[in-house]
């Protein structure tokens, strides 16, 4: 597969945790130089928010893992724009989460394939590899 991708969030948070729950295709492509990964500025939004209502905890403090995502990492972050938004809009009610919606849009918008294990995310008409 090739082409750029997206990293859903919880790719992002078991990358940086070093968990153990990403796929062999999903850690084969995180691994790739050759392979541009983007992660949503969404992705970090939902990260800091999970964070401070308690539902996320890290082996470092939120600055750090903030840190590590914008800076430490070769990933590239994506902003929202307003040419996402139509593509949000269009979207069928297949998932409610509000961040995982804006990730497809994203992805549909600019032709990422998103590096997913979310099943609902899989019901739209967008790429995914797991």
């Amino acid at each position: 597969m090739s082409g750029q991708f997206l990293a859903d969030t919880n790719v992002v948070i078991w990358t940086i945790s070093r968990s153990d729950r990403l796929s062999a295709r999903a850690k084969s492509t995180l691994a790739d130089a050759t392979k541009p990964i983007i992660v949503s500025v969404a992705s970090v939004w939902e990260i800091v928010l999970k964070h401070q209502a308690g539902k996320l905890v890290f082996d470092m403090t939120l600055d750090l893992a903030i840190d590590h995502i914008l800076y430490g990492s070769p990933w590239t972050i994506a902003p929202i724009t307003s040419e996402h938004l139509p593509v949000l809009a269009s979207l069928p009610m297949l998932h409610k989460d509000p961040f995982d919606r804006i990730l497809i849009a994203q992805a549909r918008y600019q032709n990422l394939t998103i590096i997913t294990p979310d099943e609902k995310i899989r019901n739209y008409d967008v790429r995914t590899l797991w």
